[in-house]
C-alpha cells in the first residue's frame, strides 16, 4: 500500500495504453480519451484524490505530443509529460496557450529524464525536459515536503 511507504518520492508511472494524464488542461471538449476528460470523471476525481493523499508523489506520463509540467490547482498534484521523440511528432496544444496549470510548457520533441541525489543526507529529485539532440529545455526540482 502507497500510504505505508516510508521513501521520501513517489513516481506514478502512466501506461501510455491508458487513459491517464490528470491534471493538464484538456486539448479538446471533443477528445474523451485521458482522465482529465469528462468520460473519465469518476475514475479521475478518485484517482486524483488518493494521489493528493500520498506525500511527495509526482505523476509522469509518456507521449502526450507536447512536453509539460502542470499542477491540478486544489489538489496541487504535480503531472511531467516527455513529449514526443521527435519534433514531427509534437503538436495538438499551441505553444501560445499556456494556461494557469502550466508550470512548463514546450510543443517540441525530446525526452524526460529524472534523477534522484542527496546532498548532506537531504534528498532531491530533478525533472529535465530534454529536446531532441539533448538540449535541455526545462529543469525543476523538487525537495521532500
Amino acid at each position: 500500500m502507497v500510504l505505508q511507504h516510508r521513501q521520501k518520492f513517489r513516481c506514478n508511472l502512466q501506461n501510455p495504453n491508458l487513459p491517464h494524464t490528470h491534471t493538464r488542461p484538456r486539448s479538446s471538449k471533443k477528445k474523451n480519451d485521458n482522465h482529465a476528460n469528462d468520460a473519465f470523471k469518476t475514475e479521475s476525481n478518485q484517482l486524483r484524490n488518493f494521489i493528493a493523499k500520498q506525500p511527495n508523489m509526482f505523476i509522469v506520463c509518456g507521449d502526450r505530443h507536447w512536453q509539460y509540467i502542470s499542477q491540478h490547482p486544489s489538489k496541487k498534484i504535480r503531472e511531467y509529460s516527455c513529449g514526443p521523440t521527435s519534433d514531427k511528432h509534437a503538436g495538438g496544444w499551441k505553444q501560445s496557450n499556456l494556461t494557469p496549470l502550466h508550470k512548463y510548457l514546450k510543443v517540441k520533441g525530446g525526452f524526460l529524464s529524472v534523477s534522484l541525489t542527496y546532498n548532506k543526507n537531504k534528498p532531491s529529485l530533478t525533472f529535465i525536459h530534454h529536446g531532441t539532440n539533448n538540449q535541455r529545455y526545462n529543469i525543476d526540482r523538487q525537495q521532500p515536503s
